[in-house]
């Protein structure tokens, strides 16, 4: 297997961000390259991208929210909150030659501990059926059926509590 290498993805790296999502997305449910702009712009920490020989073949971004879902607001307008308390995965990409090598788990992952060390409540997504398993793997759970149809696509609902206890006051 290549050597993969993750970090947090450069501005100037953004065209080749948006050639990558092109490919992994129809052209109807693939993001703009303003929204990776304003991803790229406004959260920074949460755009991270997989390089392997020099070149980009995964990614993963999203957005945070108050909401408790990704409705389909998060992926057009920006429907996000940069005070939000959760988080809007809106991308996980992997180049189709790169796939099945645990990039798409290590991006997640790298998201999920960002979204740990801002204190964030939980991580929301849709998904297509078939990702459902891979969601699942890293702590996920599905909530059904979204109302989403974004891109003409039949989307599902999963989240992940990253805070799960209780403060108690007096």
């Amino acid at each position: 297997m290549t050597e993969i290498h993750l970090r947090v993805i450069a501005e100037e790296e953004l065209a080749a961000a948006i050639t990558l999502e092109r490919s992994c997305y129809t052209p109807e449910a693939a993001a703009t390259f303003e929204g990776f702009q304003h991803r790229n712009r406004v959260y920074p920490a949460y755009f991270w991208s997989a390089w392997a020989d020099g070149k980009l073949v995964g990614i993963a971004n999203g957005v945070r929210t108050s909401q408790e879902e990704c409705g389909d607001e998060m992926k057009g307008a920006h429907g996000d909150d940069p005070a939000g308390h959760s988080f809007c995965v809106l991308t996980v990409a992997v180049d189709t030659n790169y796939r099945r090598q645990g990039i798409g788990g290590m991006l997640l992952r790298k998201l999920i501990s960002q979204c740990r060390s801002d204190e964030l409540r939980s991580i929301v997504l849709m998904c297509e059926e078939q990702l459902i398993g891979f969601y699942e793997q890293e702590g996920f759970v599905l909530h059904g059926r979204s109302a989403s149809n974004h891109g003409g696509i039949l989307w599902y609902e999963m989240s992940l509590d990253l805070h799960t206890m209780e403060h108690l006051t007096e």
